[in-house]
C-alpha cells in the first residue's frame, strides 16, 4: 500500500512539474496578447496564441504520460496508479480553472489529454512497445 501512495504521489508531482514546465515554455516562447497581459480576464473572450494553447496541451500530456509511467513502475501495479495520477491532474485543472480564466475548449481539450496519456502510460506498461518483452 505504501508504494502505490508513494508512487502515485511522486507520479502526480512529476506530471504537474512536467506540464507546468512545457506550458511555461509555450507562454514564454508565445506570449499572450498586449491586452490579455495586461487584464488576464479578457482570456475568455479574445483567448490566447493557438501556438501557447497547442504547448501547453502537449505539456499536459506529456506529463500524464510521464507521471502515470513513473507511478505504475514504482507501485509494480497495474493501470490504477496511472489512473490515480490522471484523476488528480483532472482535479488540479479544476482547481486552475476558477483561479485562472480559460476558455471551455480548452478545459475539455486538457481533459480529453489527461484521459489519452493516462492510458496510453498504462498500455505501454503494461504491453511494452514493439519489439520489448511486457513488463
Amino acid at each position: 500500500m505504501q508504494k502505490i501512495v508513494l508512487g502515485v504521489a511522486a507520479g502526480f508531482v512529476a506530471a504537474a512539474l512536467l506540464a507546468g514546465i512545457i506550458g511555461a515554455c509555450g507562454a514564454y516562447f508565445f506570449p499572450p496578447f498586449p491586452p490579455v497581459d495586461m487584464n488576464p480576464e479578457l482570456i475568455r473572450t479574445m483567448g490566447e496564441p493557438v501556438l501557447t494553447t497547442l504547448v501547453k496541451l502537449l505539456g499536459w500530456a506529456v506529463g500524464a504520460f510521464a507521471g502515470g509511467m513513473l507511478a505504475m513502475r514504482i507501485a509494480e501495479q497495474d493501470i490504477w496508479p496511472a489512473v490515480a495520477v490522471g484523476a488528480l491532474l483532472g482535479l488540479l485543472e479544476i482547481v486552475r480553472l476558477f483561479l485562472v480564466p480559460h476558455q471551455v475548449a480548452y478545459v475539455a481539450l486538457v481533459f480529453a489529454f489527461i484521459g489519452v496519456a493516462t492510458f496510453g502510460a498504462a498500455w505501454v506498461s503494461t504491453h511494452g512497445t514493439p519489439g520489448e518483452e511486457p513488463a
